[in-house]
């Protein structure tokens, strides 16, 4: 039936409840509608300023996604299939992606009924604003879960190999919110942090952790070697000739000759 439902923004979209679990593809096609611009704004991606209209949406599949609570492929399937049944147009650049909801109503369309002859009355509107007028998108600002995840911590780790990378994201977060930033692209946000580090000397990390301890169990002498390499398995006691262990094999190996003397 013709006509649009009157939603009040703070009461459900704003509440707990609407982003407590994954959504389903109602809820989503909905929160479309409450993530688009209810007036001309713009969005911010990689320092490059996109303008949005009334009805368009600045979020990227990955927002959406974590949004969402989706995979990325799903999201992808479900922007295509909104596509092709004519509820949203997409226009893809090599830096944004924007989503043109196709049944966006103006705002002159919110003083009537479904019928579209009758007027809603002021108090009516008053007291249960219209969907559209959505107050946090006077700037759509793509909002990123301030999180990265463990992955991509593991990956600068291994590009920051001098650095601790989780004591240093800790820190940026904390930096972060003491200032009230709001980051467009956090991973590269935090790069540039990392890159400091390795500048003045920040949150270096302890080497020491990286080091482990083989015995040797004919003479009993000890040597601190890098775990993980070739020189822990391999490395052969300079006074007496034999090959040295990890410590619980050093003990099984001194057991079993303590053993084979007795008998």
């Amino acid at each position: 039936m013709p006509g649009f439902t009157q939603i009040p923004n703070d009461e459900v979209f704003d509440d707990p409840l609407w982003t407590a679990d994954k959504f389903t593809k109602g809820q989503a096609l909905i929160d479309l509608y409450k993530l688009a611009q209810f007036q001309n704004g713009m969005v911010h991606k990689r320092g490059i300023i996109i303008e949005l209209m009334p009805g368009q949406v600045g979020w990227s599949m990955e927002s959406l996604r974590k949004r969402w609570k989706w995979s990325i492929g799903k999201v992808r399937r479900f922007l295509k299939y909104l596509e092709k049944a004519g509820h949203i147009e997409q226009q893809k650049t090599n830096v944004s992606s924007t989503i043109t909801l196709k049944h966006w109503i103006n705002n002159d369309m919110t003083n009537k009924h479904a019928n579209g002859t009758q007027t809603v009355s002021q108090t009516a509107r008053k007291r249960y604003p219209n969907n559209i007028v959505n107050k946090d998108n006077t700037v759509n600002i793509e909002k990123r879960e301030s999180t990265l995840s463990k992955e991509e911590l593991s990956e600068f780790q291994k590009k920051y190999p001098g650095i601790d990378v989780n004591q240093s994201y800790k820190k940026f977060i904390l930096n972060m919110k003491e200032k009230g930033k709001v980051i467009d692209d956090l991973a590269a946000a935090f790069e540039i942090w990392l890159m400091n580090d390795v500048k003045y000397d920040y949150n270096k990390r302890d080497k020491s952790n990286d080091l482990v301890t083989i015995h040797c169990p004919g003479c009993d002498s000890k040597k601190e070697v890098k775990r993980g390499t070739k020189e822990e398995r391999l490395t052969f006691c300079k006074q007496c000739g034999q090959p040295m262990l990890g410590y619980n094999f050093y003990l099984i190996e001194k057991n079993y000759r303590k053993n084979d003397k007795g008998k």
